[in-house]
């Protein structure tokens, strides 16, 4: 029976003919060479659960002993540095992605610090998160418009973020709260 050994991203794929067999990557803590040519897989669960494979019986990658097929499989392995940069600038990124959704304030628990009823069928109210002056971008802006018997709730930039100028709330753009806005409308 041919084994074949392919490198398929997080995980390595070894296929016979017959079956598919995917050891992860992450789980693989060891890979040496043991008597006759035979590579094992360490994948930390005990001698039980390891993978083990001739070298004479594997046909894709083509190899003539077993330290060529342990050091073909090595080969698939991750850079630790590498990969450990990776997961840095991951949690950077969740970090800042967290930091972003904490600066959007929780608006409805508390009560607005401005409020225009001047326009028919619609009432802005603001919230501000600095001076409140009405000329500076530190504005929440909540737009509630009625048409016949529906009422609808949009923010401006559809977002609670405290960035518009309350004295161009009639100049902005007013979205349901969190909408998601498609890349071809942007465009």
């Amino acid at each position: 029976m041919a084994y074949k050994i392919y490198d398929d991203g997080v995980v390595i794929r070894i296929e016979n003919g017959t079956s598919v067999l995917f050891v992860s990557k992450a789980q693989v803590k060891t890979i040496d060479t043991i008597a006759n040519g035979v590579v094992r897989l360490d994948i930390g669960e005990g001698p039980l659960k390891n993978v083990f494979l001739r070298y004479s019986e594997v046909e894709v990658p083509a190899v003539t002993s077993g330290e060529q097929l342990r050091d073909a499989i090595k080969n698939m392995m991750p850079n630790l540095t590498e990969e450990a940069g990776i997961l840095n600038e991951l949690t950077n990124i969740k970090n800042l992605l967290n930091t972003l959704k904490d600066t959007e304030a929780d608006l409805l628990k508390t009560e607005p610090t401005r409020i225009d009823e001047s326009q028919p069928n619609a009432v802005y109210k603001g919230w501000h998160k600095g001076s409140g002056a009405a000329t500076a971008p530190e504005w929440a802006i909540l737009k509630i418009t009625q048409t016949a018997d529906n009422i609808l709730y949009e923010w401006a930039d559809g977002s609670t973020r405290q960035t518009n100028i309350w004295n161009e709330r009639y100049n902005l753009t007013y979205r349901p709260l969190n909408y998601i806005v498609s890349m071809e409308a942007i465009s």
